[in-house]
């Protein structure tokens, strides 16, 4: 399976991961959908979706209906009834083997940690797992923890053929939980712990036995969809990227998923249905697997526990394959999610990258004076040496720890954009002493530039355009090469202290070169920073922020940092590349990213206006003419 939250792109031909995005076009393509359960926080990133219009915005009319379980919501996928569900990947597999001319598959993952578990009273007898043996435990036939129970219990170490089951519908059930009538409940911990809760029996009073704290490493519950609407591959692409968004905003805030499930059922609880989420956030989605991955995406590790798990659990007669049941064709972009990816067989020699850095540690080991007198105070498109400090990329923070470099394209003095003093256009500074220094970056230079369109023309084919569709905005494109020293991490330094404070890039694409000792965190889109960790032959590509402009929200931009805590004391070095359209080019959203009737999100302007909002926000500059005191492009 692909990683999402940094894809790798199998070659400068293919942008792993992209999807064309279906836009509404007339009438919106129905979607049914079960919830496999009531209206709960188990349902919030769909309800989300739905009521800020994800759905509507990606052609799709999504009508969301309550379930009865996880085997009734199957059950009706299976029929046709409905095109997915929230389900039970279990309880799937086993539909799946007793119906083979069937054969649901998972699209996404929903719970990356399995949510299934045995809640008892802290006060009571049972202290550990294997205390349950011969005990009575509360649980309906079709309760997925139910079903699970014999893994759970063969791994502590107990024969779950010794317990009795009691049959009681849940809200029955809870009440005599709580009056001592069985000695466990079988429950989605989050489930039970807030169900108790609301009938007196807070959390502190239980204690729960998750599976997955256990042994067991199944998946939870996933959307589940049968083939026919798999067949319409666009739909359900469109369903899955918006539901997507969805949690992913229900995990940045689950208040805003606890009022959604207030509105779609006023009786609810707001409070309790929010601190559910939160529960489920934390405990289900917030995983190492789901910062590395993305929202939805699974590993085949997991993906073949999931089988074993459930062939033994439910003594089943034939076991399936990871194919048979989970695709992860229908899974959106990470330059969607997270505006971050790797990119592999890029085509820039290896040889050409290794001088660039060598380039870099001799440029920066040049003596101070040397540097000063190529200071980009010195240069009117701000070219040549940065030293410590110079920046402050996070107001909240203290000033960068580290020193650049900056060369570019060199355009000729005639060229109309160096005769009119625009950004970027015009000589570099090169140090007399390092002749070979030019040559290399040049060199470089060019070969980032055809990647760069590239990955441009790549991004056109996903949002379904011609391939050409950015080229004529690249034709004299803003580029500028910064070559980067992050000196080792000071002893002692306060949370406040960074190589690069928080920030995103400004322009179009960048493509960075880092060196093995890593320090470049993202935040994905529920808050969590994620390493972006050197992969030996892959360049670490984001988008800046003129693309969600250029696209209308529909491809992300978002933040990162730089720490050197990981070099053993050693300076970092990095290499990103800024690849923006010329200086006049316009930027409007592309055909398909604006909703029939709406209006964009952005007013139209040229790539230059852009940077000119930029640094008016940023620094209360004005950049239509080169300035000393404007800041350049940012760092990774």
């Amino acid at each position: 399976m692909q990683r999402r939250s940094l894809i790798r792109a199998a070659g400068a031909a293919t942008l792993v991961g992209a999807t064309p995005l279906l836009r509404a076009q007339g009438s919106l393509a129905p979607f049914r959908f079960n919830l496999g359960w009531k209206v709960e926080a188990s349902g919030a990133g769909f309800l989300l979706a739905q009521q800020r219009g994800y759905y509507r915005d990606a052609g799709l009319d999504v009508t969301i209906d309550t379930g009865n379980g996880s085997t009734a919501a199957i059950g009706l996928v299976g029929s046709g009834a409905y095109d997915a569900a929230s389900a039970d990947l279990s309880s799937m597999i086993e539909f799946n083997v007793a119906n083979p001319q069937v054969m649901l598959k998972a699209v996404a993952i929903q719970y990356d940690l399995n949510p299934n578990a045995i809640i008892v009273r802290r006060d009571g007898a049972i202290k550990k797992p294997a205390d349950l043996a011969g005990r009575t435990i509360l649980g309906q036939p079709f309760n997925a923890s139910r079903k699970l129970f014999p893994v759970f219990a063969r791994a502590q170490g107990f024969d779950p053929s010794g317990v009795k089951w009691e049959n009681v519908t849940p809200d029955i059930g809870d009440t005599r939980f709580v009056k001592g009538d069985f000695d466990a409940s079988a429950y989605f911990y989050f489930t039970g712990l807030l169900n108790l809760k609301a009938r007196g029996m807070g959390p502190e009073q239980l204690t729960v036995f998750r599976f997955s704290d256990h042994g067991m490493k199944s998946y939870g519950n996933g959307l589940v969809a049968n083939p026919k609407s798999m067949q319409q591959a666009e739909t359900m692409r469109a369903f899955v990227k918006a539901t997507t968004r969805g949690w992913l905003e229900c995990i940045a805030d689950p208040a805003a998923g606890g009022a959604a499930v207030k509105t779609r059922e006023p009786l609810s609880n707001q409070a309790l249905e929010t601190e559910r989420l939160q529960l489920i956030v934390d405990g289900t989605m917030k995983t190492a697997d789901v910062r590395a991955n993305g929202w939805g995406a699974a590993t085949p590790a997991r993906l073949q526990a999931t089988i074993d798990e459930t062939v033994t659990a439910f003594a089943l007669k034939s076991t399936p394959t990871v194919a048979d049941f989970f695709t992860d064709r229908f899974l959106p972009a990470a330059a969607m999610a997270s505006g971050f990816f790797y990119v592999r067989n890029h085509g820039v020699d290896a040889g050409l990258i290794e001088r660039q850095f060598d380039i870099a540690r001799r440029l920066m080991d040049l003596p101070a004076e040397r540097r000063e007198a190529l200071s980009i105070r010195h240069s009117p498109i701000m070219r040549g040496f940065e030293g410590l400090g110079a920046q402050t990329l996070d107001a909240a923070m203290k000033p960068d720890l580290k020193e650049s470099f900056y060369c570019g394209m060199d355009w000729p003095a005639d060229h109309p954009y160096v005769r009119a003093g625009l950004h970027t256009y015009g000589p570099s500074q090169w140090p007399a002493e390092l002749p070979e220094a030019r040559p290399v970056c040049e060199a470089y230079i060019a070969a980032l530039d055809a990647l760069s369109l590239r990955l441009m023309q790549l991004m056109a084919l996903s949002l379904d355009l011609p391939e050409d569709h950015f080229d004529a905005a690249c034709t004299d494109p803003m580029v500028t090469l910064r070559l980067v020293r992050y000196p080792p991490h000071p002893e002692g330094a306060d949370e406040r202290t960074f190589g690069a404070g928080a920030h995103t890039d400004w322009g179009a694409v960048t493509v960075l070169a880092q060196d093995a000792h890593g320090g470049l965190e993202v935040r994905m889109p529920g808050g969590d920073w994620v390493a972006a960790t050197p992969v030996p032959g892959t360049f670490v590509v984001n988008l800046g922020d003129m693309i969600p402009r250029w696209t209308n929200g529909r491809y992300h931009s978002n933040p990162h940092r730089v720490r050197n805590t990981r070099s053993g004391g050693q300076a970092r070095y990095s290499i990103p590349f800024f690849y923006e359209p010329e200086y006049h080019a316009r930027i409007v959203p592309v055909p398909g990213t604006v909703p029939a009737g709406e209006t964009p999100r952005h007013a139209p302007c040229t790539a230059g206006e852009h940077l000119q909002e930029m640094y008016r926000a940023t620094y209360g500059l004005e950049r239509s003419k080169p300035s000393e005191t404007a800041v350049p492009d940012a760092a990774a």
